[in-house]
């Protein structure tokens, strides 16, 4: 069971300012705009921009609740392969091509089903991202991260892009960017790499 909007959640911080450990839930909103975490854009509102040790709340367990509600937690790799594996066209293939091709869609029609108004009813807006650099991609691709780790640095996050059909999987989530951050219900899903 998947949240159909994304997490906004917290007080907003401008993207010149890093959050910190303080008990705080701290997130960006788009241009700095608090408007952006909370209109509809399209049909659901964008949500805040998270960056990764804020939206773990200074964990590194996959899987951790992070900012999500009790009883839901941050999705794992496995969980985001799953959901897309679900939402592809080609029933008897995997969507492995892109698990070890970087810079490449994979899953063919799950990204359009995850947009907003695709059939999934995952209504993924495409929020962008922000990085203590700016912000951007807005109406261009949504960055969406998971709580499994690469290294210290990276994380695996997914991306929709307006012009693409697939699904974008990539290990150069840089933690101190900000994605958007959806929550998944009930136990983790085990790791499959």
């Amino acid at each position: 069971c998947w949240m159909k909007q994304n997490m906004r959640v917290g007080t907003m911080i401008n993207n010149t300012s890093a959050p910190s450990n303080n008990g705080t839930i701290e997130k960006y909103c788009y241009d700095n705009d608090s408007n952006n975490c909370t209109t509809n854009h399209p049909n659901y509102p964008d949500g805040g921009l998270y960056m990764w040790d804020e939206a773990m709340q200074y964990s590194t367990s996959e899987g951790a609740q992070g900012i999500c509600p009790t009883g839901w937690h941050i999705p794992t790799d496995a969980e985001w392969y799953t959901l897309e594996n679900y939402l592809k066209d080609t029933p008897l293939t995997s969507c492995d091509a892109g698990r070890s091709a970087l810079n490449f869609y994979d899953c063919s029609t799950a990204g359009t089903k995850l947009k907003s108004g695709g059939s999934s009813g995952f209504e993924g807006n495409l929020s962008g991202f922000g990085s203590s650099g700016g912000f951007g991609f807005r109406d261009i691709s949504s960055f969406l991260t998971s709580s499994s780790q690469v290294d210290a640095t990276y994380a695996w996050f997914r991306t929709h892009h307006s012009t693409s059909a697939g699904v974008y999987r990539d290990d150069i989530g840089y933690k101190p960017a900000a994605y958007s951050v959806r929550c998944v219900k009930g136990v983790v899903a085990p790791s499959i790499l």
